[in-house]
């Protein structure tokens, strides 16, 4: 089992002299040989910061518990690429005796997951940059009509600060004559009637006066379809 097994299993002494490697775990990081494998010690095989990861967290987790899960990275012998992986450390112990033998990990290739995550964020990151410098008022409520999300677009139109309107209704600063109205779109919207709305309201500023908006509403679905805002 252990040789048939995609991620990369080793097993080492206590003084970390590596004992064993599995043809998988010697393909990952570049080794052609089962020699050159036992050749090694842990910290050979290891970046330079999970090597001081091991010592800082993960030998006296394992001394204390057995057992400690991490991410950290391999080292291609070939290449000296950084492998990120998923690692985790054991201590194996006598069946009869209890002592301390040697120290097993199994370890997952997650290279594919970082890239992307990596890829996700740069992701947000752009849109947040497009929407935080956008001239027009983006905007979420929940169901409850309470505003969850605005860009600084809103500031800038009403003078009100992002953070004093988060969580507070939105009919609150709409001009009274106003709110009926925008109170049954709101509803239309909630109820699924309608998906989309277009309309103008008057907005009031924070030195009193009001603005004349023009909203584009939309619905906004959950992955299962349930309806958030």
């Amino acid at each position: 089992l252990v040789e048939n097994s995609s991620d990369f299993i080793g097993m080492a002494n206590l003084d970390g002299k590596v004992f064993y490697v599995n043809e998988a775990g010697r393909q990952l990081v570049g080794l052609d040989q089962r020699e050159e494998a036992l050749a090694m010690k842990i910290s050979d095989y290891l970046s330079q910061d999970t090597w001081a990861q091991y010592q800082d967290v993960a030998f006296p987790t394992v001394i204390k518990n057995a057992h400690w899960e991490g991410e950290g990275q391999l080292r291609h012998f070939k290449t000296g690429q950084l492998i990120d992986t998923q690692m985790t450390l054991f201590l194996v112990r006598h069946l009869e005796t209890g002592k301390p033998m040697c120290f097993a990990t199994v370890q997952r290739d997650i290279t594919d997951r970082k890239l992307a995550e990596a890829a996700l964020l740069e992701s947000e990151h752009k849109y947040r940059s497009v929407v935080n410098n956008l001239n027009e008022v983006i905007f979420q409520k929940n169901v409850s009509g309470l505003w969850t999300f605005l860009n600084p677009a809103w500031t800038e139109i009403t003078g009100f600060t992002v953070e004093e309107t988060i969580g507070q209704h939105f009919s609150d600063f709409i001009h009274p004559d106003d709110r009926p109205l925008n109170l049954e779109h709101f509803n239309a919207l909630i109820s699924r009637q309608k998906d989309h709305i277009q309309h103008q309201v008057r907005y009031q500023t924070k030195n009193g006066s009001y603005r004349w908006i023009e909203v584009d509403k939309r619905l906004n679905l959950a992955a299962d379809g349930t309806v958030i805002g």
